[in-house]
């Protein structure tokens, strides 16, 4: 395994001579922490791509969010199992007797620090994503609404004035006259003018 022959390369190279049990915790955990910080770096690249499509059209915003928030548990599991491996190591290392100025020792601790910064931000930034993914596709069923809010407002009043005429009641107003279809869409002509213009004064539209 490529993960061993690291190990054993790094062992062989430095710590072979003068080489204890505490050396031998901190190179692999170091090399453990060293997977992880590849494994981060490869879904920070893969978040960066996804963050650059965050305008696609709607129907791919589904399949984008679902990706994003891989991510995102990736990252969280990642920070998670690094503080377990930090309280491990930290724990291990004292029963060895490993004085806290320990050169490898804080070595080893400032590499998973950095590790789970990158971690809980790329974690961060992913819910951040998502969250505006969300406010996007609100955004846009909002404005769908509004539009169909809008010829709702439109037609309701038209096709009530033409279901009222529809009924061939005999006391209608001109409803024999022959001025009487010229009067019905005269009325929807004003219907329609004065609820364009209230849209127009309230700045719907």
């Amino acid at each position: 395994m490529q993960f061993l022959e690291d190990i054993v390369s790094v062992w062989v190279e430095e710590y072979a001579e003068g080489a204890s049990a505490s050396k031998l915790l901190s190179l692999l955990t170091k090399e453990a922490v060293r997977t992880y910080h590849k494994a981060i770096s490869s879904s920070i690249v893969q978040f960066d791509g996804y963050e650059a499509r965050l305008f696609v059209p709607q129907r791919q915003r589904a399949t984008l969010a679902r990706e994003i928030y891989h991510i995102k548990r990736r990252a969280s599991v990642y920070s998670r199992t690094l503080a377990l491996l930090q309280e491990a190591y930290t724990t291990t290392a004292a029963s060895l007797n490993v004085q806290s100025f320990d050169a490898y020792l804080q070595d080893v601790q400032q590499d998973i620090v950095h590790v789970r910064s990158l971690s809980d931000e790329l974690s961060d930034n992913a819910n951040t994503v998502l969250q505006l993914l969300f406010q996007l596709s609100s955004y846009q069923l909002n404005e769908l609404m509004r539009v169909l809010t809008m010829f709702s407002a439109f037609f309701i009043p038209l096709s009530f004035i033409a279901s009222v005429y529809g009924m061939n009641f005999e006391d209608l107003p001109m409803i024999d006259s022959e001025w009487g279809p010229i009067f019905c869409f005269a009325l929807m002509a004003v219907v329609s003018t004065t609820i364009a213009t209230w849209f127009k004064i309230k700045g719907f539209w």
